[in-house]
Parts: C-alpha cells; sequence; structure tokens
C-alpha cells in the first residue's frame, strides 16, 4: 500500500515534466495580471460614461448597497483568492487527476480573462 501512494505522488510529481508548479504560477499571474487589467479598464469605460453590462454585478451593488466600482473590485478580489486557493490545492495535491483539472481551470480563467482584458481594451481605444 505505501509503495502505491509513493507511485502514485511520483506520478503526479512527474505531470510536465517536473514543471507543474512553474507552469500553475505562470497561469495564476497571467489570470492575475488580466484581472487587474480588466478592473482598471472597467474602471475608466465606467468614468467615460460607459454602462455596466453585469447584471450580476449590478444585483450586486443593490444588494450591498454600493457603487459599481466597489462591488466590481469586491468581485476581482473575491476571484483572485479563488484562484490563488486553486493553484495552492493544486501544487499541494498528489492526484494527478486533481491537478489536471485545476491547471485546466486556471488555463481556462487565462483564456477567458485574456479576452475579456483585449476585448474591453479595443472598446476603449476605440
Amino acid at each position: 500500500m505505501q509503495n502505491q501512494l509513493q507511485a502514485g505522488a511520483g506520478d503526479a510529481r512527474s505531470l510536465l515534466g517536473g514543471r507543474y508548479t512553474t507552469v500553475v504560477a505562470s497561469a495564476f499571474l497571467a489570470s492575475v495580471v488580466f484581472t487587474v487589467t480588466d478592473f482598471v479598464t472597467s474602471f475608466i469605460a465606467l468614468g467615460e460614461g460607459f454602462d455596466e453590462g453585469n447584471s450580476l454585478l449590478i444585483g450586486l451593488s443593490g444588494l450591498l448597497n454600493l457603487d459599481t466600482i466597489d462591488s466590481l473590485l469586491v468581485v476581482k478580489l473575491a476571484f483572485v483568492t479563488g484562484i490563488a486557493v486553486l493553484a495552492v490545492v493544486g501544487t499541494r495535491s498528489r492526484d494527478r487527476t486533481t491537478r489536471k483539472m485545476i491547471l485546466g481551470c486556471l488555463a481556462m480563467f487565462v483564456v477567458l480573462l485574456g479576452a475579456v482584458s483585449l476585448n474591453n481594451l479595443y472598446w476603449i481605444a476605440g
């Protein structure tokens, strides 16, 4: 039984040729950069008179009695906290499936947040 646990741990650690932690850290950092970019571009757009189109954010503003930008900040901080938890769980887990799922989630966040950030930059510059 002990040998199976050790073999399983070795398999999980060899995911991505032993560079798993670096890839997860890079995905986390990219997610944070894109989240900050989204926040800054949203702040600029709201200042220029654009309306917030996220109904969840608008509902949160009303529920918590906050300005839209304050609600946006709360959501962004919660998101960064969540992806930090994912990154920590992924790097500490010995289970290969867990590590793969977390890497997939982080990769998806990077792609989606990158697209949102590029879209925001396009509309602000245009």
